[in-house]
C-alpha cells in the first residue's frame, strides 16, 4: 500500500486488533514481545541515531482481562527502567461519550491520591461480581431492607407502600432498577431530595442549632442498596485495621476498647512522653468533593461501571427544602453525600482510608516520627470513629508536625476540615 513501508501484525490474533507501519528509509523496528492487547517495540530512528521503546495497545472490551494489561504495563514499566518509553493506542477505559468532554475535569486530585494508595487494590477475582446484571431477588432483598417507618421522599412514597404493592407494580420496579444498571442514566425526579431540619434542641434559635436530614426516594435507596451490597463484600481487603465499622467481621467496638486502654492512667507521670490528638471533622459528610470520590474509588482499583454508578448516584441530585410542610423549590447538589443515602458510610470510610494511607506514607518516608510508646510494636498511629479521628506518637514536635502535614494534605485533596471547636490534644 505504501512503497518503502513495512508492516507487522500479530500471525496468531485472529481479527489482526494491532497493525504496525514504518518507513524503512526513517526508523528500524525491533519487535520485543506481543500479546493480544499490546505490542512493545523498540524504534531506532536512523538520522538522528536516537533509540526509543514503544507499547502500542488496544485494551479489550471486557473489564476483567483488561485488568491483565495493566498489569503487563506495569511489569514492561519496571523492565524500561530509565529508557524513552512511549504508551499509546486505545484502552478501552471510556464508558460513556460524556467522559470524553469530562474526564479531565473530573479527575483533578487522581495524579496525587494514586501515589499513595499504591498496592491496595481489589483483587482481580471480585470484579466480575460487584459488576455482574443485577437480578429480581436482588432488587427485591434491597426494597425489603428497607425500614417501612423511614420518612418517604419527594415522591411521598414510603417503602411500606412499595411492599405491600409488589405484586402490581414488582415488574416495573424491577425493569426501572435494571434499566439504571445498564444504561448508567437516573430520572432527576428519582434522585431527588427532601432536606428537613430536626431541632438539636428543645428551643433552637440558630441555624446551627438545627440538624438537617436527607430524605431520598425509596426507589434511589434500592439502587444504592444493591451497590452497597457489592462494596460490602470487598472491604475488608482494602480498609485498614484502623477502621471497624461497616467492614465485614468487624467490630468497631474494638477501636473503643483499644482507645480506652491506650488513655488508661494516661495523667501518670512516670511514663514515656506520649500525645494524642483528637479530631472532629467539620460537616464531614456535606464536604467530601465528588472529583475526589471519584479518584478514590478508582485507585483503589473499583469496576469502572461500579465508579460510574456511584457517581451518577451522588452528582445528579436535587435539593428541596421542607418549611413549615412545605418543599421550597429545587437546587442541585455540588459536593457533599446525603446523610440518608444507603451509600454514606461505606464511601466515608474509603475517604478515611485515604487519610491513614497518607500518614503511612509519610511516617514511612520519615526519620524522625516516633511511635506512642504503647504503639510502637502494632505500629498503630491513628483510630476512626465515623468523622472523629484518634491520633497517636510520642510527645515531641516532628511527629506532632507530621500529623499535621498530613491532614493539611488530606484537606487540599478530600475538600474535608477539622472542626476547630471539637479538636483536643492531650500530651504528657
Amino acid at each position: 500500500m505504501l512503497h518503502g513501508w513495512n508492516w507487522f501484525v500479530d500471525p496468531n490474533e485472529v481479527g489482526n486488533r494491532i497493525w504496525l507501519a514504518w518507513d524503512v528509509s526513517e526508523v528500524v523496528v525491533d519487535i520485543i514481545s506481543v500479546h493480544e492487547q499490546y505490542i512493545h517495540c523498540r524504534i531506532i530512528c536512523l538520522r538522528a541515531h536516537y533509540d526509543f521503546l514503544v507499547t502500542v495497545a488496544y485494551g479489550l472490551n471486557d473489564v476483567v482481562p483488561r485488568r491483565a494489561l495493566w498489569s503487563q504495563l506495569v511489569t514492561i514499566m519496571e523492565d524500561v527502567g530509565e529508557e524513552p518509553w512511549l504508551v499509546l493506542g486505545d484502552f478501552n477505559t471510556v464508558l460513556d461519550h460524556s467522559e470524553v468532554v469530562v474526564t479531565q475535569a473530573r479527575h483533578p486530585c487522581q495524579p496525587h491520591v494514586s501515589p499513595t494508595v499504591g498496592a491496595v487494590i481489589i483483587p482481580n477475582d471480585e470484579w466480575e461480581t460487584m459488576i455482574w446484571p443485577v437480578e429480581r431477588e436482588e432488587i427485591k432483598a434491597a426494597f425489603f431492607d428497607i425500614d417501612e417507618d423511614k420518612a418517604p421522599g419527594p415522591d411521598g412514597f414510603s417503602a411500606g407502600f412499595f411492599k405491600a404493592a409488589c405484586s402490581v407494580i414488582g415488574d416495573e420496579l424491577t425493569t426501572a432498577i435494571q434499566d439504571f444498571f445498564v444504561s448508567g442514566k437516573m430520572l432527576k425526579q428519582v434522585n431527588a431530595t427532601v432536606l428537613s431540619l430536626i431541632p438539636k434542641v428543645a428551643n433552637p434559635t440558630t441555624v446551627a442549632e438545627f440538624r438537617p436530614i436527607s430524605c431520598c426516594n425509596v426507589l434511589y435507596k434500592a439502587i444504592t442498596k444493591i451497590i452497597v451490597q457489592r462494596m460490602h463484600a470487598v472491604m475488608g481487603k482494602i480498609v485498614s485495621s484502623s477502621q471497624n465499622a461497616f467492614v465485614p467481621g468487624r467490630r468497631i467496638s474494638n477501636n473503643t476498647l483499644i482507645g480506652q486502654e491506650l488513655f488508661h492512667g494516661y495523667n501518670r507521670q512516670n511514663l514515656p512522653p506520649r500525645c494524642a490528638l483528637k479530631v472532629d471533622l467539620w460537616k464531614a459528610y456535606d464536604t467530601l468533593e465528588w472529583d475526589f470520590i471519584h479518584a478514590m474509588l478508582f485507585v483503589f482499583g473499583f469496576p469502572e461501571k461500579m465508579i460510574m454508578w456511584i457517581v451518577k448516584c451522588i452528582s445528579t441530585t436535587t435539593y428541596s427544602v421542607a418549611l413549615n410542610g412545605e418543599l421550597q423549590g429545587f437546587f442541585p447538589g455540588a459536593r457533599g453525600i446525603r446523610q440518608g443515602d444507603p451509600m454514606l458510610p461505606y464511601l466515608f470510610v474509603l475517604a478515611m482510608e485515604i487519610l491513614h494511607l497518607i500518614l503511612l506514607q509519610r511516617i514511612e518516608q520519615a526519620e524522625s516520627f516516633q511511635y506512642h510508646w504503647q504503639c510502637n510494636e502494632m505500629k498503630l498511629f491513628n483510630l476512626c470513629f465515623a468523622d472523629d479521628l484518634l491520633l497517636f506518637c510520642k510527645a515531641e514536635e516532628n511527629s506532632v508536625k507530621l500529623f499535621r502535614d498530613a491532614l493539611h494534605a488530606f484537606v487540599e485533596l478530600s475538600g474535608l476540615h477539622a472542626n476547630i471547636s471539637k479538636k483536643s490534644t492531650d500530651s504528657v
